[in-house]
């Protein structure tokens, strides 16, 4: 592992059937290959922030990377990929602002991509959701995105939907509890529904059954969800 051996893996994407972005809390980002049959992990960048989450642009072919601060970059994916056969990055900034690292903002947990949209929750379970053309020059969210409280636990994760579809809904998502909300652009709440987790029984409450994927099938009718125990559940 290297320099990265002393750091945490945040979040990771598949960015192909072989390939995929994985990203750190010191803003190291990686590119995993498995096209040989062999995994490989290759250091490419670092950014100027601590990355908790990411989601993919497969029009654009780029990943957005979203991280402490509410801080956001985008990298294209064959940019990525060519860094793999390049000299490896230098070694992470030890002079970084200390601040930064911990935000002003609250940290992205959750981001989806929308096609015209970036959707994020930060660590207050606040959603907001930002037009990309309104981003500026840094990827910073502007005053032109739409905030809106999400769940009262925490959001992990976030799904596109596509229109038509029973909720008349753009996107949801989902809480540890198994909560479900349902959105369309403009912050409202379209739908709510409970995702029923079975607890073993123990009093260790660091077992407790968590909610931790969430995907819709292709005609937006029903869901596949993963459990924290590894249940997956046709919904």
């Amino acid at each position: 592992m290297g320099s990265l051996s002393e750091t945490t893996f945040t979040c990771v994407a598949s960015v192909s059937d072989h390939e995929a972005v994985v990203c750190t809390d010191t803003g190291a980002v990686c590119f995993l290959d498995d096209t040989e049959g062999g995994q490989k992990l290759s250091l490419v960048k670092y950014v100027s922030f601590g990355i908790t989450s990411l989601t993919v642009d497969f029009d654009l072919g780029a990943v957005w990377l979203g991280g402490r601060g509410r801080k956001m970059q985008r990298f294209l994916i064959d940019d990525l990929r060519a860094s793999t056969a390049s000299a490896p990055p230098s070694p992470i900034p030890q002079d970084r602002d200390p601040g930064s690292q911990r935000g002003k903002k609250p940290a992205i947990i959750a981001m989806g991509f929308l096609s015209t949209h970036i959707v994020t929750v930060d660590a207050t379970h606040a959603i907001h959701v930002c037009p990309v053309d309104a981003l500026d020059q840094e990827d910073e969210q502007s005053p032109t995105e739409t905030s809106m409280p999400a769940h009262r636990d925490a959001v992990l994760g976030i799904g596109a939907l596509k229109l038509p579809n029973t909720y008349d809904a753009d996107f949801f998502t989902w809480s540890c509890g198994g909560t479900v909300n349902f959105w369309n652009m403009q912050g409202r709440c379209q739908a709510t529904k409970k995702v029923e987790l079975e607890q073993l029984q123990a009093s260790d409450d660091d077992i407790l059954n968590e909610l931790k994927v969430l995907r819709a099938t292709e005609d937006m009718k029903s869901f596949i969800s993963g459990d924290r125990y590894g249940v997956l559940r046709y919904l």
